[in-house]
C-alpha cells in the first residue's frame, strides 16, 4: 500500500473546505449529493489508513458530474459560482478516490 502518499493526498483534502452551501432551491439537492459522497470518499480512506480493507473499492458518481455540468449550462450568477465551486470539489474527490481505488489495488 502506498500509505504515505494516500496521507498526504487526505491531508491536502484536510487543510481544504468543501465549499458553502447555496441559497439557490436549484442547487441545494446537488449540494446534499456532494457531501453524502465527501462523507463516502472519506470513510473509505479513512479505513485503508488504518489499515482496514474496505468491501467495496470507491465508485464514481456520475450522475452527481452530469447534474452539476447540466447547471452549469442552465445557470448563472451566483448559483453558477457554486455549481463551479463543487465541479471543483467533485475533481478533488475523484482524483482521491483514484488514488484510493489504486491502493486497494495492489
Amino acid at each position: 500500500m502506498n500509505r504515505p502518499a494516500l496521507l498526504a493526498l487526505w491531508n491536502r483534502h484536510l487543510r481544504g473546505r468543501i465549499p458553502p452551501s447555496s441559497r439557490d432551491a436549484r442547487v441545494g439537492d446537488v449540494y446534499a449529493d456532494l457531501v453524502d459522497y465527501d462523507g463516502y470518499i472519506a470513510g473509505i480512506v479513512t479505513h485503508l489508513l488504518e489499515g482496514i480493507t474496505p468491501e467495496h473499492a470507491p465508485r464514481p458518481n456520475p450522475g452527481l458530474r452530469s447534474r452539476l455540468a447540466r447547471m452549469q449550462r442552465e445557470l448563472d450568477g451566483q448559483p453558477l459560482a457554486r455549481v463551479n465551486e463543487y465541479l471543483a470539489y467533485l475533481e478533488h474527490l475523484e482524483e482521491l478516490a483514484a488514488f484510493a481505488h489504486t491502493v486497494m489495488a495492489k
